[in-house]
């Protein structure tokens, strides 16, 4: 209730701004999600992996992004997507 109170008084962002960055580019992306190999290039090299990974943690703590794993003919691709655009199985 209390996280839902503060989402619907202060919108959508949270005090981290690298997750603000990557939740903003979550939703211009809409249903296409983001690869980690795309979110990682919106830092241009800037952060580390450990920060990014916080990020993500804090967007997926806070439902606000989710991940989905997709099969490919090598290691399978880590997408997130905003929660509004997750396609369910």
């Amino acid at each position: 209730y209390c996280e839902s109170s503060a989402r619907f008084g202060f919108g959508q962002s949270l005090s981290n701004r690298i997750a603000d960055k990557i939740l903003k580019e979550l939703k211009v992306r809409g249903p296409n999600g983001l690869s980690r190999t795309a979110i990682s290039g919106l830092f241009q090299g800037n952060r580390t992996k450990q920060e990014i990974d916080a990020a993500l943690g804090d967007l997926h703590f806070s439902s606000l992004a989710q991940r989905r794993k997709e099969v490919t003919r090598g290691r399978p691709s880590e997408v997130w997507f905003a929660s509004e655009y997750l396609i369910r199985d």
